[in-house]
């Protein structure tokens, strides 16, 4: 464990980490709440009420173990700290108690989207989105991400009403189930093992790899690898194997994506490259260590921690499906005529691909 130093000039034997988290989290959504001059007042008492009795006790403990005066004196300001702190707790809670919260931000703070990197990291295009630094760490502006992520989640829900494909790129550990949950939960393709090199820009090749997977799972699903010597068998289901964990999550890709969705544009930085040459719209998560200039949509978010992408990709997840419903919904003008029309755009799609 590590040392973390109080305000008073007390020694509290804590996780330094798991502390001066509550501080950032009380600071930064007090500071939504309340607002205005007297949010860093508010919020630096907020912190110092939460470890009150704690932080009285650490100077009671220290000054009477290093004899700094007489117990009678040492108890006053203990006791007088103890108060002060439990009045600033009790202002503090019914203040939030009579505030309008937004559930929204509340969401997006419980799932840590505030969180970024360290302040050495940062990418000067993300200052305008920085809310401030908080124990060297850079704290993103939830008013802001909520702003992108609903241009974002318009955008999406209206490329589903057209009907178009849907790529989603994940390959980070924390994001890859998530990703193919997602993916296959809508019916799109997805990239959640390894990117590999020209799976946008060089298409045709791997259109290629994914009927070569399609043809040796048909074949052993019916008998055919029993005519191979062992040593062949061997070798064709290593190849499958291989194939499978490259192009798996790729089957339902039949031509280009219209839209390419990436959880960490710092990590899949070749996937943001190869849709920027191919002119695909990118929907991605921006952290602080990235550029969001690069990006058509970004969502200013920790791209990093499971809650964060999970919170994101469900807000992903049913936009798309909310405009694919539409399409289908009498109601809203997406009957037969909507449906034709997709259909004749995909069509028109697929002859630009075979004609290039």
């Amino acid at each position: 464990m590590s040392k973390f130093t109080n305000p008073t000039g007390g020694v509290n034997n804590f996780g330094a980490a798991s502390v001066e988290g509550v501080a950032v989290r009380a600071d930064f959504n007090l500071n939504l709440i309340f607002g205005g001059a007297k949010t860093k007042t508010v919020a630096a008492g907020a912190f110092h009420c939460g470890g009150g009795i704690i932080s009285g006790m650490d100077v009671f403990l220290h000054e009477v173990i290093t004899n700094v005066c007489d117990y009678s004196t040492i108890l006053a300001r203990f006791l007088s700290r103890c108060y002060t702190n439990w009045v600033m707790e009790t202002v503090a809670m019914e203040h939030m108690a009579s505030s309008a919260v937004d559930p929204e931000i509340e969401a997006m703070m419980e799932a840590g989207v505030h969180i970024g990197h360290i302040r050495s990291k940062r990418h000067p295009a993300m200052a305008p989105y920085l809310w401030g630094v908080r124990s060297n760490v850079e704290i993103i502006d939830i008013t802001k991400t909520k702003e992108k992520l609903g241009a974002a989640l318009d955008f999406l829900r209206q490329s589903a009403q057209g009907k178009k494909l849907f790529l989603f790129v994940g390959t980070r550990p924390s994001a890859r189930e998530l990703v193919a949950r997602s993916a296959e939960a809508l019916g799109m393709p997805y990239v959640n093992q390894r990117w590999i090199g020209g799976t946008l820009t060089n298409f045709k090749v791997i259109g290629k790899q994914i009927e070569t997977l399609e043809k040796l799972e048909s074949e052993i699903a019916s008998g055919g690898f029993e005519k191979y010597t062992k040593k062949e068998r061997m070798k064709k289901e290593a190849d499958l194997e291989r194939l499978r964990h490259n192009f798996d999550g790729l089957r339902r890709m039949k031509k280009l994506p219209d839209i390419v969705v990436i959880i960490d544009i710092a990590h899949d930085d070749l996937a943001l490259r190869e849709a920027r040459r191919m002119n695909i719209p990118v929907v991605a998560l921006v952290d602080t260590d990235t550029d969001p200039r690069l990006v058509t949509y970004p969502i200013p978010s920790n791209d990093n921690a499971r809650p964060a992408i999970a919170y994101m990709l469900d807000r992903v997840e049913k936009a798309i499906a909310d405009g694919q419903a539409a399409l289908l919904s009498p109601e809203s003008g997406g009957g037969e005529g909507a449906v034709t029309g997709a259909i004749a755009n995909t069509a028109k799609d697929d002859k630009h691909l075979s004609n290039a």
